[in-house]
């Protein structure tokens, strides 16, 4: 990015900020894509103006605006005043057209009126004399806010639009109004690299980071354009230039372009595309600008991000709810997030450095709207996005689009996805670093487990996660295993500033596309643990699973929606009925909606399983402040208290072939300790080994995955296997451990058997220890907590 700073200001440099400020108005109103296409927009902008205006206080003495907002000495409210205003705003910036071809005018009375604008003025002085002003005493909220005053609705919200109501009516307004102005903003967003900090008190400043940071950065530069503030402005663009350096620690994007906001919450899909959208709005309007533009370079690095870090995350234009952070308790959904980000893709695709990557974009966005708009509304895009969207789908140059097969580890926030050409299976995880869920400001009610292993399968079925979280079983998420004990609504262990998880390793490898992840799991009250591994394949995934507890709890494997109750569930070739009922199982089939939508689940031996199919309903309200009811039908399926699963889940395969199949995969080991297995299919062995070392009754685990690609099952008699430290995932104390370890396997059909011990050591410290006792004596309190041996001995430490 390149950038110009200077403490003085030329009169060219005036007329480039307010050719910005234009082009920001020009975003806002779409006056010349409004007269081409899009001429219906202009009365429907004006005459919600005129109800606005007509239903506002205009008297003397009045203490607020409108009826529905009168405590606005509340930010939220005050907000939602700012927010009409802004329209009244919009319509008075609006042009009107009128066709002198034929009788089809459309007009706006708004449209430079001087009582329109005298409305917007007065309506300004009011606030800025009273709750917005620069001499106002009372400091600003908690920065955790209640969902009534949080910091972010005075800094972010209010501020940024009030830039906006200036920047609409700037042509019309007094250079003392936008004193008037400048002051009550700087009061309360007094920079762009501080939030929670009100200027002239002492209250403690905050780092603004991720996307705050792009906010007030955004925020601080259209004011300093306003104000012609150039060091403002100047200092507002800069503070974007490192919003893309990849961190370490808390708040922005990681090397595994990971993206964390609020310290330990995954947000890719929220504050995510905030940062991307606050980019693109500032490459749009800097057109023509002189002063401030991104290069090539700084453009490509978007795009680099950009199909890194957001686009494995969309499948057939829905951009997945694991990654929303307390937005799923939002009636968001995945379309209308997956069509925001279509819109910023569309928009940003104008701008791309090279044909090649404009091409490679406009594929992504003609797949995705494609699959999507039976279900998402791209038509209420703005009218640049909507236009262009509409000629990509009408470019028959344009190639289809295949997805490619794809494993993509977040390991930096435990979110995995393993996608195929028709289905995709996602997995959402916590650790020591990534928190369970979040929930505050009223939002997220019930997601005490969601970053407990539940697991998201995509299909062909694209109303599968369409109003799931207020209707589905919060205590029964598929893939978590919990307590059967009750939550209060917003519980707040595991969430961020309370109680993380002590679990200091989740990830895992891949290999060819082909993945294996593992998860030390404890629950919120660390009164239920265990190990759960995944093993993901090409049209199956693999899962084992070991907790224990001295309560009751329960495992989830299925919970899925159902497009009808009519959909047949079958159980070892037997229909169930709707009822909860118990079943021994071995096989199960789930009938999908149409083509490509089917689920098997084998399991590894007879098990004692309960299922339904119901119709549930709910309300947004009953876990966010969103409201709305809500009701779908799901076939839902839960193991009771056991020690240890092992599941396969086998995609769209018909019913018969489930049924018939064999199970495909060998157990070798299930313990706390390791956790191994074979796929006969991809010929492919998966081990996960879960070591543990003591120090000063610290326990800092170390964590091992590896796969071993197409073995010969049938011709080979042994396999020499090295585990090997993968530093990319393996926690922050890999540098003071290093595990060595070799096993000899004898193969025999489809039976594998440890043979021997060939060497189990661990250099800890430039100090050697061996640990089966069976070879040599312990001669240290410092243990590692398993051998294997020719009698597959379990050695544990005493101090367990």
């Amino acid at each position: 990015m390149i950038f110009f700073y200077s403490l003085s200001i030329t009169q060219q440099q005036i007329q480039d900020m307010d050719q910005i400020i234009r082009n920001k108005q020009e975003l806002m109103t779409e006056n010349k894509l409004n007269v081409v296409s899009n001429p219906w927009a202009i009365p429907s902008r004006q005459d919600k103006a005129t109800s606005l205006i007509n239903s506002m206080i205009r008297t003397n003495g009045r203490t607020y605006l409108w009826n529905q907002w009168k405590n606005i000495e509340q930010g939220a409210q005050l907000l939602q005043t700012v927010n009409c205003l802004q329209q009244i705003a919009t319509a008075y910036a609006v042009i009107p057209y009128y066709n002198t071809t034929s009788k089809d005018d459309y007009p706006n009375i708004h449209y430079k009126n001087i009582t329109t604008l005298n409305i917007i003025t007065s309506a300004l002085d009011y606030i800025f004399s009273t709750y917005y002003k620069a001499d106002l005493v009372t400091v600003l909220p908690p920065l955790s806010g209640t969902g009534v005053q949080g910091w972010w609705d005075w800094q972010i919200g209010i501020t940024e639009a009030l830039n906006n109501i200036i920047i609409l009516i700037f042509d019309g307004i007094t250079q003392n109004q936008i004193s008037q102005f400048a002051a009550s903003s700087r009061r309360f967003l007094p920079n762009s690299t501080m939030f929670g900090y009100l200027a002239g008190t002492n209250a403690s400043p905050n780092p603004s980071t991720g996307g705050n940071l792009v906010d007030t950065s955004r925020i601080c530069f259209l004011r300093g354009l306003i104000t012609k503030n150039i060091t403002e402005a100047d200092l507002a663009f800069h503070g974007l230039d490192h919003i893309m350096d990849f961190v370490t620690t808390s708040d922005g994007f990681y090397k595994d372009y990971s993206f964390i906001q609020h310290e330990t919450t995954v947000a890719s899909a929220s504050y995510g595309l905030v940062v991307f959208s606050g980019l693109t709005d500032i490459i749009v309007i800097l057109n023509g600008s002189a002063m401030y533009h991104y290069s090539k370079t700084s453009i490509q690095n978007i795009f680099d991000f950009i199909l890194n870090a957001e686009m494995p995350l969309l499948y057939n234009g829905q951009m997945m709810n694991m990654v929303n952070g307390r937005g799923v308790s939002r009636n968001e959904q995945e379309y209308r997030n997956g069509a925001e980000f279509i819109r910023l893709l569309t928009v940003l695709s104008e701008c791309a450095p090279s044909s090649q990557i404009q091409l490679q974009m406009h594929k992504l966005i003609k797949h995705h709207v494609n699959k999507a708009k039976p279900f998402a509304d791209f038509t209420s895009q703005p009218q640049f996005a909507h236009d262009t969207i509409l000629r990509i789908l009408k470019n028959t140059s344009i190639p289809d689009f295949q997805p490619e097969f794809l494993h993509k580890r977040f390991s930096s926030m435990a979110r995995v996805v393993h996608r195929r050409e028709n289905f995709a299976f996602a997995l959402s995880m916590h650790s020591y670093k990534v928190g369970d869920y979040e929930s505050f400001s009223i939002e997220n009610l019930h997601g005490w487990y969601g970053g407990d292993g539940a697991e998201y399968m995509y299909s062909n079925y694209q109303k599968q996660y369409v109003d799931y979280f207020p209707s589905v079983n919060p205590y029964l998420l598929q893939g978590t295993t919990e307590l059967t004990s009750h939550r209060n609504d917003g519980d707040v262990d595991g969430v961020r500033n309370y109680q993380m998880s002590n679990a200091t390793f989740v990830g895992g490898t891949d290999l060819n596309g082909i993945g294996v992840v593992g998860m030390e799991f404890y629950n919120y009250n660390y009164k239920l643990g265990g190990f759960r591994s995944w093993f993901m394949f090409d049209q199956s995934v693999m899962i084992i699973a070991n907790y224990s507890s001295t309560e009751n709890y329960r495992s989830t494997f299925l919970n899925r929606i159902l497009g009808s109750l009519d959909q047949k569930v079958f159980i070892d070739s037997k229909m169930i009925t709707n009822d909860l009922k118990s079943y021994t199982c071995t096989k199960l089939f789930v009938q999908g909606t149409g083509v490509n939508d089917s689920i098997g689940i084998i399991f590894l031996k007879p098990t004692q399983i309960f299922i339904q199919k119901e119709l549930r309903t709910g309300d947004w309200n009953q876990i966010g402040v969103d409201s709305g009811a809500v009701q779908r039908n799901y076939v839902t399926g839960y193991v009771d208290t056991i020690q240890y699963t092992q599941i396969t889940i086998i995609y769209n395969l018909h019913q018969t072939i489930i049924i018939s199949i064999r199970n495909n995969f060998i157990v070798l080991v299930n313990l706390r300790i390791c956790q191994l297995s074979i796929c006969l299919l991809s010929q492919t062995f998966s081990p996960i080994y879960h070591h543990y070392q003591y120090n000063q009754q610290q326990r800092f685990p170390q964590y091992e995955a590896n796969i071993i690609h197409r073995i010969q099952l049938y011709n080979i008699k042994q396999i020499l296997m090295k585990t090997r430290l993968n530093n990319s995932w393996i926690n922050e104390y890999s540098s003071k451990y290093k595990f060595i370890n070799y096993f000899a396997h004898t193969m025999h059909k489809q039976m594998v058997q440890q043979h021997q011990i060939i060497e189990s050591r661990a250099k800890i410290r430039s100090t050697q220890y061996s640990y089966c006792p069976r070879f040599k004596q312990k001669t240290t309190k410092e243990y590692l907590n398993y051998c294997f041996c020719s009698q597959q001995c379990k050695w544990y430490f005493d101090c367990q």
